[in-house]
């Protein structure tokens, strides 16, 4: 259920690597943006888990919807789409401030 989720982490996270490993800042800048556009967009489905506001694709299941009642914590989705939501800030400002680290480095 979560392999939409994971590939939206797991492809920008490895490219923000190769990035940072060969040292190119534009690159790694991007993707790091991409990464948090990305948390963004799964704090906005996670949110939405309890209420199914949004208008789903497919067959129409909620995988988030799924996750969370099976861990017990669908009460809580909000609060699990404002942790992303963080991610996603904490994200985009290391992508922001990423020229000022590298120099520091």
């Amino acid at each position: 259920m979560a392999g939409g989720t994971l590939m939206q982490i797991l492809l920008p996270s490895l490219i923000v690597w190769y990035f940072l490993k060969s040292g190119y800042l534009t690159g790694t800048q991007v993707s790091l943006f991409w990464l948090g556009h990305n948390f963004l967009n799964i704090s906005v489905y996670a949110g939405d888990a309890e209420t199914w506001a949004l208008r789903l694709l497919g067959n129409g299941t909620h995988d988030w919807y799924y996750m969370l009642s099976r861990l017990g914590i669908l009460d809580y989705s909000e609060a699990v789409g404002a942790f992303f939501f963080l991610i996603a800030l904490i994200v985009f400002f290391l992508s922001v401030g990423a020229p000022a680290f590298w120099r520091s480095t």
